[in-house]
């Protein structure tokens, strides 16, 4: 599990690492976007370490809305708007737990919907980190001092991972 204990917004891995991360110790970043979601690895030295790092796309926010907008469809007949979407994530990192669409009338989209579409996604994110951050052991980014994870996605993102950091 990736046990997430905060979450702040930066634009960028360096500038995380730079404020969040410990000195002489091995940290990895995980930026999750609109489009994708970048990895960097950063040894005890503040190297960036190439073959732990590198980006994979459609695994952002904007596959969320894209799943959230095609069951929306299969539901009610057509493909969310982009305001719709934005409208749904904004109100489910309110708390709130239906967003009311109006297409022929009231048509509720749930926190329970954004969750579903969240975890598909992150199920491709998990295997990612898997493949570059995955011990023999089958632990996920253990022998980092914190895991920073940054960017737009996370603050919809973060009650979805199931990998462990030790």
């Amino acid at each position: 599990l990736v046990t997430i204990e905060r979450v702040r917004v930066l634009a960028e891995g360096a500038a995380a690492l730079a404020v969040y991360g410990t000195p002489g110790e091995p940290c990895g970043v995980l930026d999750i976007g609109w489009h994708t979601a970048d990895v960097a690895w950063f040894d005890r030295n503040g190297k960036i370490v190439r073959d732990k790092s590198g980006s994979m796309s459609r695994v952002g926010m904007e596959r969320v809305g894209e799943i959230l907008s095609s069951n929306f469809r299969r539901q009610h007949g057509r493909l969310l708007h982009a305001d719709e979407v934005a409208l749904i994530f904004d109100r489910f990192v309110a708390g709130e737990y239906f967003t009311t669409i109006y297409h022929s009338g009231k048509c509720p989209v749930s926190a329970d919907d954004v969750k579903a579409a969240i975890r598909g996604v992150a199920a491709s994110l998990e295997n990612f980190l898997m493949l570059k951050w995955g011990g023999k052991d089958g632990s996920v980014a253990a022998d980092a001092s914190v895991v920073l994870l940054i960017g737009g996605g996370p603050l919809s993102m973060k009650s979805s991972f199931r990998l462990s950091v030790s």
